[in-house]
């Protein structure tokens, strides 16, 4: 149900699966029956706590100056040098910068998918990774904290909100990559 600014109400009713990726839904005026695509459905279909906040930065690619990933043994931070990046870490890596080049781009509006609704308590532990991005405007961290058994995705944190987020492996694995893939030849 959906209540417009005048009062007036709508009201859809969703029905059955009619296969794989579509439903059955109708309005509850009208005869007539319509198949609607399972995502549609989905992105209405949401519980109360996926519409909070899930913001996790807001950092121009062109105010990101510096940026860091602890990884464990393929940890790195990179320096803007002009309009190239170059690592301070660890000592003697030489990177590619046309490979390292859109890594700043990650912290520009980044948002979190879906809010984690259950949890596990065992997440207070150490970050698997953490990745920190620093500018003029501002800084920005996000730690992925670990692997949803169910999800292909990580439990994350980016304070200062308190809300534990659920991020599709690639946002993480895109920058929190070998040391090797991001090496000068």
């Amino acid at each position: 149900t959906v209540t417009l600014r005048d009062g007036e109400k709508d009201i859809v009713l969703v029905g059955n699966a009619s296969g794989a990726d579509e439903f059955f839904v109708k309005t509850s005026e009208g005869p007539q029956i319509f198949l609607v695509k399972n995502f549609d459905i989905e992105r209405l279909a949401r519980r109360p706590i996926q519409f909070r906040n899930k913001l996790l930065c807001r950092l121009s690619d062109a105010d990101v100056d510096e940026m860091a990933v602890t990884n464990g043994v393929d940890s790195y931070r990179l320096i803007k040098d002009g309009t190239a990046w170059r690592a301070t870490f660890p000592r003697g890596l030489r990177v590619d910068p046309e490979k390292v080049a859109a890594f700043s781009s990650i912290f520009r509006d980044w948002r979190a998918p879906r809010i984690a609704e259950d949890p596990p308590a065992e997440l207070g532990g150490a970050p698997m990774v953490v990745i920190t991005g620093r500018g003029r405007k501002g800084s920005c961290t996000v730690a992925a904290l670990a692997l949803s058994k169910r999800d292909d995705a990580y439990f994350a944190k980016a304070p200062p909100s308190q809300e534990i987020f659920l991020l599709p492996r690639w946002m993480i694995d895109r920058v929190a990559v070998p040391l090797k893939q991001i090496r000068r030849p």
